[in-house]
């Protein structure tokens, strides 16, 4: 084959398993995020009313092409400046951010939009900690059933199962976490606060967060306080990285730490692992087990060792060779007798 005929065929083999999906970009910087990220509405509805929730969402290149693969799944709640209907700004301020998680082409992506008449909790942000039970949110509660509702019908691996936030979004991370403290395997709100009264029900989740000291939007003490309450309940999971020189806004280099990422999808939640079958202990019939693909030698009937074995043998031509041996030598005694 000459080398014409095997560019071709590189070529060809090439074409015919290339996805059926428009490649990423080499780069993060590459990536139009509002082009890869598809829009929908959710609609919820309690006993407070009808919520229409807006929100962006991403399924890798791959989805749905290897049987029964799981993604690990990422829900991002942004702050109070991205409130709205129009399903992009809570994206497109946050580029760096949805860039990385796209460029990884691994994890499904949601990322709803709180109205502007709503909070994703219900209580003033710079005042602080507040008292879970006080604030329930529907625009929250709304994100929280679309969150269910995509676990249950798409290829979501339960034990990877994460959410990030900032400033208003970080106040709807720590209220997630304490309103679902076993479906989350690691979370990452940055400049928020939380109820530390409920600090127990977090001590098993990995946390890494931040805030700036100079913080005038939302108090540092309200991530302060969190950190401070889950460490006194015996918590040793969770992580947080105080910016002295810096006021509202540290997410930005949150989000530009490849650490970030790596910690955030190396975490696991063990107790949403499959459970291992249990392995009988009681011997297993002949005649119920199904052939191995190579048979099983059968006991072997010999002695133990060679030599013990060939021992008969060894004896019995031993003797053969002595009698012979006799034989002939009285043959020739009796031949030299007829000479005299």
């Amino acid at each position: 084959m000459n080398l014409m005929k095997k560019v071709l065929l590189c070529m060809l083999g090439v074409l015919t398993f290339a996805p059926a999906v428009p490649t990423l970009a080499a780069s993060a910087e590459e990536i139009d995020i509002l082009t890869a990220m598809q829009t929908a509405t959710y609609h919820y509805e309690d006993d407070r009313g009808i919520v229409n929730l807006p929100y962006r969402y991403y399924f890798p290149s791959d989805y749905g092409a290897n049987g029964d693969k799981t993604y690990p799944i990422v829900i991002f709640l942004h702050g109070a400046g991205e409130r709205g209907t129009d399903n992009t700004s809570h994206v497109s301020i946050n580029t760096d951010l949805f860039q990385r998680l796209i460029t990884r082409d691994d994890c499904i992506i949601i990322a709803p939009q709180c109205a502007a008449n709503y909070r994703w909790v219900e209580h003033d942000w710079g005042l602080g900690s507040y008292t879970a039970d006080e604030v329930a949110s529907p625009m929250l509660s709304a994100a929280m059933d679309l969150l269910k509702d995509m676990m249950e019908k798409e290829a979501v691996d339960p034990s990877r199962v994460y959410a990030m936030g900032l400033s208003m979004g970080a106040f709807g991370v720590w209220d997630m976490l304490i309103r679902e403290p076993d479906l989350f395997a690691a979370a990452i709100p940055s400049e928020g606060a939380g109820d530390p009264s409920k600090a127990e029900l977090l001590v098993n989740i990995p946390i890494r967060t931040f805030h700036g000291a100079l913080d005038t939007a939302v108090p540092v003490t309200g991530t302060r306080e969190m950190v401070a309450a889950i460490r006194a309940a015996g918590g040793e999971k969770i992580y947080y990285k105080e910016y002295p020189n810096e006021g509202h806004g540290c997410w930005y280099m949150v989000w530009k730490d490849p650490t970030t990422y790596r910690w955030l999808f190396s975490q696991v939640n063990e107790s949403k692992l499959p459970e291992e079958p249990e392995v009988s202990e009681e011997p297993v019939s002949s005649e119920s087990s199904e052939p191995t693909s190579e048979p099983v030698p059968e006991p072997s009937e010999e002695p133990e060792t060679e030599s013990n074995g060939n021992l008969p043998l060894i004896l019995g031509v031993c003797a053969a060779i002595v009698a012979i041996g006799g034989a002939a030598a009285g043959i020739l005694l009796a031949k030299k007798k007829k000479k005299r």
